[in-house]
């Protein structure tokens, strides 16, 4: 059971972080208690910093805005260089430095006007924010002078999704690093609050203190702010984002707040196109439940302008179902205009043929020719008309890819880019075109036509220089081609044009792997793991390297969380047990070979590893056996021809009545 306690524990100045998980109602008595905690704190010298993480005020970033602030100011004159290594993170937070902190390196996905928009950022895209400002604060705080440092997160019930990300990611990276000490201040409920990081010190605590009266805004007040903070919210984009938020909590403790629906409606669409599908559908549950009532309120959006983006929402948090029932119940069955239908057959063909745990090509099929059979009924101007059917084929050609038929994918692909520059303006749906080559180069790397892929690859960089994942994908198709300097060059861009995300670390590793540059490579998968340690490719890279360099321990213990993670590994197993069997652990380098050969039985390979160390354990017929197997395996080949002298000298030894020494 939870060890709870009735206080929080005096403080201490101690090495090591910690967490304290606080429950408590609130209000003046709790904010009491911490400011006097707080206090004894500070008087050690520790840095505390003290963060409301209510959502419902201040939006995905509540919270962690107010770190970032301070870690800006600070670092505006002692890091500058810090500062613009992370503008694009630090733009995306703090609305009201953007003018001044303007993201150096838009893609198209920002830069397209609404009506063009065919790519959101994925949610992983957030998750590398993440990342960048685990990096920025730990940077921050490396430079200062405190000795440890406390970070306490009252009302984290109501943060937001990354936020809470933010702080598992900060405690698991550099918590230890940092000499860091957690604080989450919740309501009272009937479980501990969520643990950023289980392997810490824990210490839960549920304060007796008195619930405080609760807050009762004044109608009228809010009313008045409300009007305020909606002329200010029309007037740029950095104050749309910035004061968005409040906008809404005003609103809805108003004279009139169902005039908060439309502005909760406008947030979710804002988070949505930002890639923070799990924040958005806090506000998106509220669409979904008065979208009748929004639409009818205003001309702003049309049906599909919601229903789109909340099939949108649930597709990339993983649920295809909600999606699917949306889109028919909400779209299809409601939605009349047949430009806008073919929005909705457009949508349903992906979720059938994309997202579904059992696609259905045939289905998906018969939503693209409904899409296209409406798009003639439409009175749409050409332009319009002539975009929709690029996009509903770009649709088809996903399928046909997905059915294995590359070639009617490529030329739906090349036909539809051609349409497009051919009777479109230059600066017309270039996103979409930038699109159409990426996936043209994509499925030229399905068949391994790597020249081509590199082709199209390069042409969609030229429509849209600053996308990362353009070069990670172009690099792939480079190291594929045994031409890891290129793929180093196109890497390293993609780090630079990016918030840091695992893969084109571990890809970077590939590529210094194959150079033989082991300790780049060792280095570079380390950089992986320590944004994603579940990144199993970069743990079998990393043990690679790290063998070849003769750290030997620390090999061996890559190789052990490679298996962790998946167990069903014959050659992580293999190497495992080499490196056993040199450090004189035979009899546990034999365990992990013999469930290597269970998974490959008909590896020679490992079979031949294996009778060596039955020789050393002077189990000469099990090694016979394995012997004899593979000489039938490969009787021909140089392993057989080995397995037949081995074979031949341990009859021998057996004859003799010599220990056998295994070479």
């Amino acid at each position: 059971m939870t060890p709870w306690h009735a206080d929080l524990p005096p403080y201490e100045r101690t090495e090591g972080s910690r967490l304290i998980l606080v429950q408590s109602p609130a209000g003046t008595a709790r904010a009491q208690a911490l400011e006097a905690w707080r206090e004894q704190a500070r008087k050690t010298g520790t840095a505390v910093h003290f963060l409301s993480c209510d959502f419902r005020l201040a939006g995905p970033w509540a919270g962690l805005k107010d770190l970032l602030e301070r870690a800006h100011t600070e670092l505006e004159t002692r890091d500058p260089q810090l500062i613009a290594r992370h503008v694009d993170e630090l733009s995306l937070v703090l609305p009201s430095l953007s003018e001044r902190l303007a993201a150096a390196r838009p893609t198209l996905t920002d830069l397209a006007v609404p009506e063009e928009r065919v790519r959101n950022y994925p949610m992983d895209r957030a998750y590398r924010i993440v990342q960048g400002l685990v990096d920025l604060i730990a940077d921050w705080h490396r430079g200062d002078a405190a000795p440890s440092r406390i970070i306490v997160c009252d009302r984290y019930e109501q943060a937001g999704a990354l936020v809470r990300r933010f702080f598992r990611e900060l405690m698991r990276r550099r918590s230890e690093a940092l000499d860091l000490t957690l604080v989450l201040v919740t309501e009272p409920a009937d479980s501990p609050a969520e643990e950023p990081h289980g392997s810490l010190p824990t210490t839960y605590v549920r304060l007796a203190v008195p619930a405080g009266p609760e807050e009762s805004p004044d109608p009228a007040a809010m009313s008045r702010s409300a009007d305020e903070l909606e002329a200010r919210v029309q007037r740029t984009d950095w104050e749309f984002r910035e004061y968005l938020s409040s906008l809404i909590h005003c609103l809805q403790h108003s004279e009139n707040p169902q005039r908060a629906l439309f502005w909760q409606a406008r947030a979710f669409g804002q988070y949505n196109h930002y890639g923070f599908y799990e924040d958005a559908l806090r506000h998106g549950a509220v669409v979904r439940d008065h979208l009748d009532e929004i639409l009818s309120s205003t001309s702003f959006y049309t049906r599909w302008n919601l229903v789109g983006a909340l099939g949108n929402c649930y597709l990339a948090v993983g649920q295809p179902e909600q999606a699917l029932e949306i889109v028919e119940n909400e779209g299809l069955r409601k939605i009349e205009d047949p430009g806008e239908r073919v929005k909705v057959f457009y949508v349903l063909a992906l979720i059938h043929s994309r997202f579904l745990p059992r696609p259905d090509f045939a289905v998906a099929e018969s939503y693209v020719q409904q899409g296209l059979e409406s798009l003639e009924k439409s009175a749409l101007p050409e332009s319009e008309r002539l975009f929709l059917q690029v996009f509903t084929l770009n649709g088809l050609a996903y399928i046909r890819h997905r059915q294995g038929r590359p070639e009617e994918a490529l030329e739906l692909c090349r036909s539809g880019f051609e349409l497009l520059e051919e009777k479109l303006g230059p600066d017309q749906h270039r996103l979409h075109r930038s699109v159409l080559l990426y996936n043209t180069a994509q499925v030229y790397g399905a068949l391994r036509a790597f020249e081509k892929a590199i082709e199209y690859y390069s042409r969609a960089m030229e429509l849209d220089p600053n996308y990362s994942e353009y070069y990670n994908e172009r690099g792939n198709a480079y190291l594929s081609l045994f031409r890891p300097e290129e793929a180093i060059q196109d890497y390293r861009a993609a780090i630079r044009l990016s918030a840091p995300y695992q893969e084109v670390w571990t890809n970077l590793g590939q590529a210094y792997k194959l150079m033989q540059r082991m300790d780049d490579a060792a280095d570079a998968y380390a950089q992986a793991l320590d944004y994603d340690p579940t990144a199993l490719l970069a743990w079998l890279g990393r043990a690679q390297a790290l063998d070849a360099l003769g750290r030997s321990a620390e090999a061996l213990a890559a190789y052990s969380r490679a298996l962790d993670l998946d167990p069903a590994q014959p050659l992580a197993l293999a190497n495992r047990a080499a490196l056993l069997y040199d450090a004189g652990r035979t009899a546990e380098a034999l365990r992990d070979l013999d469930e290597a050969v269970r998974l490959a039985p008909g590896d020679a390979g490992l079979r031949l590893n294996r009778a060596m160390a039955l020789e050393s354990l002077e189990r000469r017929q099990d090694a016979a056996a394995d012997l004899r197997a593979i000489a039938e395996l490969t009787p021909d080949a140089d392993l057989g021809l080995e397995a037949e002298a081995r074979l031949a000298h341990l009859a021998a030894c057996e004859q003799q009545g010599m220990t056998v020494t295994a070479e």
